[in-house]
């Protein structure tokens, strides 16, 4: 391979390294944000409600970009079994494994 092919596919990597962190925010802004308020109250049914619209569109319609969020999801809220519990209130039938394997 020539040199300048090895720049090209370098700089493509370090491009894609760079974007795939930055899509997964976006599809996380307005869920992160309701769940920190949801945290604030110890994540009762009345505080995640208004949470789930959100959270169940990324589910729906951004899938890739709510899994790639997996491991920061589970240390920003006490992990897998409190994400299962906001998965639950939101008529979520699959837990977060079963959603990011």
């Amino acid at each position: 391979m020539k040199m300048e092919s090895k720049m090209v596919v370098t700089i493509l990597v370090l491009l894609a390294i760079t974007i795939v962190p930055s899509s997964a925010q976006d599809c996380w802004t307005p869920i992160g944000t309701c769940l920190e308020a949801a945290k604030a109250q110890a994540y009762a049914t009345a505080a995640v409600l208004p949470c789930c619209p959100s959270l169940n569109d990324a589910i729906d319609n951004e899938l890739v970009c709510f899994c790639l969020a997996k491991s920061d999801i589970i240390s920003q809220h006490s992990g897998p079994t409190i994400f299962n519990s906001i998965l639950f209130t939101c008529d979520n039938d699959l837990t977060l494994d079963e959603l990011c394997p």
